[in-house]
């Protein structure tokens, strides 16, 4: 989440918790589950071998009913190659909790934020209900998540942007104080970072990452988003219409 949107590619970027052990898978996926057939494409299998337009209905069936994915590497579109992937067991299971993530969070929409309480680096609780009367950017984030690293400095710049205005900003996170604080020695977070938060995670229905939130300021949840790209210019597109 560390795939995270679903519009015509899936992004397996992480594997929410799992990646701790999992870093490695990472690939971009089609969400459709058979490709349709092209004969000014070259198909490939995992090991490279070319197989034949009239037998991608043979390779379904060999590797099961919805197992045949896409991966579309730097440069394959000039040269017109697609690789076929078959959707493990692992993969599958991401792909099954991404869907109920997102149907979780959309259900949340519009809705009253299930209110918690968190301790920071210095033990001092910060509680969603004590924010009320400000809009709340709340960011799902964890220390080996690759994509969350990426798009911290464009997130810096959102915080430096609405500092003294009445926008408070949330990172919430599994990792414990020590893995955070490790973390904060080589990575610049300007976000309030909340450790500890499995509880929380869990209750929203968080399983890959990174997830935004921007809560207006009577506590209402008005906008869910994953990471991608300008993700500064969207997040601050939220903020303004709530400040």
């Amino acid at each position: 989440m560390y795939k995270l949107t679903k519009s015509n590619v899936c992004q397996y970027i992480s594997l929410g918790k799992a990646a701790l052990n999992s870093l490695l898978l990472m690939s971009l996926m089609s969400c459709n589950p058979k490709p349709k057939p092209s004969k000014g494409l070259i198909y490939l299998l995992p090991d490279n071998t070319v197989i034949q337009v009239d037998k991608l209905d043979s390779l379904e069936k060999a590797w099961g009913k919805n197992r045949v994915r896409i991966r579309v590497d730097a440069g394959d579109d000039d040269l017109g190659l697609v690789h076929l992937v078959r959707l493990t067991d692992e993969m599958s299971k991401i792909e099954n909790e991404d869907s109920i993530q997102e149907e979780k969070l959309k259900d949340m929409l519009n809705k009253p934020a299930p209110d918690f309480s968190l301790p920071g680096l210095k033990n001092k609780l910060i509680s969603l209900s004590g924010l009320r009367g400000k809009v709340i950017a709340v960011n799902f984030w964890f220390t080996s998540c690759p994509q969350c690293i990426k798009e911290m400095p464009e997130l810096n710049e959102v915080v430096k942007k609405y500092r003294g205005r009445d926008v408070a900003f949330l990172a919430v996170t599994f990792n414990n104080e020590k893995q955070v604080q490790q973390f904060s020695k080589e990575f610049k977070f300007d976000y309030q970072l909340l450790i500890n938060g499995e509880g929380v995670t869990d209750n929203y229905g968080i399983k890959s990452f990174p997830v935004h939130l921007v809560i207006d300021k009577k506590g209402i949840i008005r906008r869910v988003f994953n990471s991608g790209d300008n993700i500064g210019i969207k997040l601050s597109h939220e903020i303004d219409r709530y400040l």
